[in-house]
């Protein structure tokens, strides 16, 4: 009997990030090797994370990542993993840390803040390198309000924040692809309590239509006319938690 592999996963687009993966789907025997590759347009993005999802699990286990040239590599894939890859030149994102230095006493309580300015950010991870080791250790990240702890750091670490926008916040929301022949952009809404998406509106070329309990909300631009790349906005106007605390989904196709 021989036994076949397959390998999938996903594309994706968030917030005007259009992160490519390819080959899409592989199917290989035992023993093979499979080189993966990853690649975006965002020169200040310094950091790459590779995760493995098994079939019937929704957990997402960290592989290990790549920081600037550097490799780390979570000890379980070692031996069975490998990553490469370069994410050097300039970093565009100023990031405060806040305080700069702490001298403590063992068994005090610390608390550490970062701040930034960009509004498209809603990701935050925590690193810890300890004195005369090279190696970053991810203690967790924060996705929205969301904290994710690694096991080792659970105990003695929290993170707090919200990375999420606020009331009468205005929020812009980037989709693009590059199938060119592709005139429609719909844009959906799917609430906390309700697994329907709700169509909000669409673009047809430079057409732009609503339904009719979005307009007071919501504003689509884009332009899909030309044999360009396509991209267009969902703006959320005047953020309020009971209207617009949802998933909010892009979809693309031909215009009928």
């Amino acid at each position: 009997m021989t036994t076949v592999f397959l390998l999938s996963w996903l594309i994706g687009v968030c917030l005007g990030l259009d992160v490519r993966q390819s080959p899409s789907d592989l199917v290989t025997n035992p023993g093979d090797n499979v080189q993966i590759s990853c690649s975006h347009d965002r020169k200040d993005y310094r950091v790459m994370l590779w995760y493995q999802r098994s079939p019937g699990d929704t957990a997402r286990k960290l592989i290990g990542y790549l920081y600037y040239q550097e490799v780390r590599i979570e000890k379980p894939y070692e031996e069975q993993f490998s990553i490469a890859g370069d994410l050097g030149v300039c970093l565009g994102l100023d990031v405060r840390h806040s305080p700069c230095e702490l001298v403590t006493n063992p068994g005090d309580n610390v608390q550490i803040s970062c701040s930034h300015d960009r509004t498209g950010y809603w990701q935050m991870l925590w690193y810890q390198r300890s004195p005369g080791d090279t190696a970053m250790k991810l203690i967790g990240y924060l996705y929205f309000k969301d904290a994710t702890m690694e096991a080792s750091y659970d105990k003695e670490f929290e993170i707090t924040g919200d990375l999420g926008g606020k009331a009468g916040d205005s929020v812009q929301l980037v989709c693009t692809h590059g199938q060119t022949d592709y005139r429609v952009m719909l844009w959906y809404q799917q609430s906390p309590t309700d697994q329907a998406l709700k169509l909000i509106g669409y673009v047809q070329h430079s057409q732009i239509y609503y339904e009719e309990l979005s307009r007071e909300h919501f504003n689509i631009t884009g332009d899909l006319s030309g044999n360009k790349a396509k991209n267009g906005s969902l703006f959320i106007v005047d953020l309020t938690e009971s209207e617009h605390s949802a998933v909010y989904y892009c979809a693309a196709r031909y215009a009928h």
